[in-house]
């Protein structure tokens, strides 16, 4: 077995230590805390809540023998929570009863508290703590969510390049706080938004019904919402597209179908400032890789002047659809701030225009970001042409997903990717590949040809009946399954019917044939591939 680099080997660290030898004091937990708030150095000085992080693994409990009680750090944990740092916290050891999850940290609703599986099953270990909470009277159900848990090799404390086998909820922590980390990565719109972040960890975990302490849920006293899984989560489901109707391409590019630098027909570039080149395709060069679909992607050059580079799309509109999303993937790596991870220098929007290319907009000021949304605030003091604007910068270290909400009632629409730097500074650029925009196309249910009847007109004397009836009947169903499978019938019954009793004499005058209305061709549905719903696992 290797060692491995960990849930978010492109994370950095920073840690405080708590403990002496094991022995914690509320004192020093609560100084610890104060300190993520706005780190300072060795010795005292001024904080810098710049450098405070993100994300904090908590694999400690403080029990009455160290001096705590139910609330003794109970502002301490919810400080964090306010200053957007999410504090992930083990459930405890104290398994398998119910009512285990007792002492701080993990007994608050601010903690995101975690459970421990067997590793490799869905079961829970026996080990971790279950809820509800009793010790503060507030039965809260606890823990929020698991991970693995047992046989995990971890780095140990006995040397720098030490290994060790371990379990216990101390394993199964790390791997939430390196989900949510990889989750603000893939989402960045969510970093800091503690409620955000932890309902979509919630909703995508894998459900695991226990009724061992309460109530099966989700979530329940033993697993929480159920095992992470941070791949759903990150990886939105579309929409449904309701029955009749059909997932159609709206606008598809891939910048493949040209030799470099051309663009595509109907792609143009500008600069409305600053010194060429302007946007091109590109299948070599920084950022790497140079495209997602080999071999070509959109590029654009970060230069250390001013400029305002921009990439218009062909014009396109949505037609009779329930709703629209835009997709697309690009790499960037523009100048940003070093030490506010929340600053950029030189960045990248998005804009529409809902009037054929003669004004624009921000996209968020029609559409919404599903995930990869804007990450940084360009700064106002360097004459940056998007200064003040949310926008993409720093480094993405590869191609990321964004993907847009878009109102199903535009007409004659156009996209601008936007690269605008300031003056003093430059990288490498920025590179988009396979903008999609896709519809749930309404086609409409078919219906049934009313059912028409031949009529005979009757002469003074001895009549005729002649009776003539067709009926039509139609169905069309799709179906769509995990794997993308669409089903589709059409059926159509015509049935014509005469009947005559005549007199001595007898003429008749008919109507027109009635004929059956053609069946309607149920399309393909070619929905993306839908993650499957698991069902519940059978209570233990």
């Amino acid at each position: 077995m290797g060692n491995q680099i960990g849930m978010a080997p492109g994370a950095r660290w920073i840690g405080c230590r708590n403990m002496d030898q094991g022995d914690g004091t509320p004192a020093r937990y609560i100084e610890c805390m104060e300190w993520f708030l706005a780190p300072y150095p060795i010795g005292g000085g001024q904080g810098d809540p710049l450098k405070a992080p993100d994300i904090t693994s908590n694999s400690w409990v403080c029990p009455p023998s160290e001096g705590c009680s139910a609330s003794t750090l109970q502002a301490a944990v919810e400080a964090q929570a306010a200053a957007g740092i999410m504090m992930v916290a083990g459930a405890g050891n104290d398994g398998p009863n119910c009512s285990t999850v007792m002492y701080p940290p993990a007994i608050y609703a601010a903690s995101y508290t975690v459970g421990a599986l067997v590793t490799g099953s869905d079961n829970i270990a026996s080990f971790s703590s279950r809820g509800p909470v009793t010790i503060d009277g507030s039965n809260r159900i606890k823990p929020d969510i698991s991970a693995p848990g047992t046989s995990t090799r971890s780095s140990y404390n006995t040397s720098d390049s030490a290994y060790a086998v371990l379990s216990g909820t101390s394993m199964a922590t790390p791997h939430i706080a390196g989900a949510m980390a990889l989750l603000w990565c893939a989402r960045p719109e969510l970093r800091h938004n503690i409620s955000g972040s932890r309902t979509a960890l919630n909703e995508a975990a894998f459900f695991l019904a226990y009724k061992q302490c309460g109530t099966p849920g989700p979530p329940n006293n033993v697993t929480g919402w159920g095992r992470v899984d941070i791949l759903a989560a990150a990886s939105p489901t579309p929409p449904e597209c309701p029955p009749g109707s059909n997932i159609v391409p709206v606008l598809v590019e891939n910048f493949d179908g040209v030799t470099p630098p051309t663009l595509p027909p109907g792609w143009t570039a500008t600069n409305a400032q600053g010194p060429p080149p302007l946007w091109v395709t590109s299948d070599s060069g920084v950022p790497m890789p140079p495209a997602y679909s080999s071999p070509n992607a959109a590029f654009i050059d970060d230069p250390a002047v001013v400029s305002d580079k921009r990439l218009d799309s062909p014009t396109w509109f949505p037609f009779e659809a329930y709703w629209v999303r835009l997709t697309f993937r690009h790499n960037f790596n523009l100048e940003a701030s070093s030490e506010d991870p929340n600053l950029g220098f030189d960045g990248g929007v998005l804009e529409i225009s809902t009037d054929n290319g003669n004004t624009y907009q921000d996209i968020t000021a029609v559409g919404s970001f599903v995930n990869g949304g804007y990450n940084r605030t360009i700064s106002t003091d360097r004459g940056s042409p998007i200064a003040g604007r949310r926008a993409w910068s720093g480094n993405s270290e590869g191609f990321v997903v964004a993907t847009v909400d878009l109102p199903y009632s535009l007409y004659l629409s156009k996209l601008r990717w936007r690269m605008a730097s300031d003056n003093s500074g430059s990288n490498e650029g920025w590179r988009v590949d396979d903008p999609y925009i896709y519809e749930c196309h309404f086609s409409g249910t078919p219906t049934a040809t009313p059912t028409a009847t031949a009529t005979l007109t009757p002469s003074a004397t001895p009549t005729a009946t002649v009776s003539a009836t067709a009926t039509a009947t139609a169905t069309a169903t799709s179906t769509t399954t995990s794997s993308a499978t669409a089903t589709a019938t059409a059926t159509a019954t015509a049935t014509a019917t005469s009947t005559s009793t005549p007199s001595a004499t007898a003429t008749a005058t008919p109507t027109p044939t009635a004929t059956a209305r053609p069946t309607p061709t149920a399309r393909p549905n070619v929905t993306p591939r839908l993650r499957p719903t698991p069902p519940p696992r059978p209570s233990p």
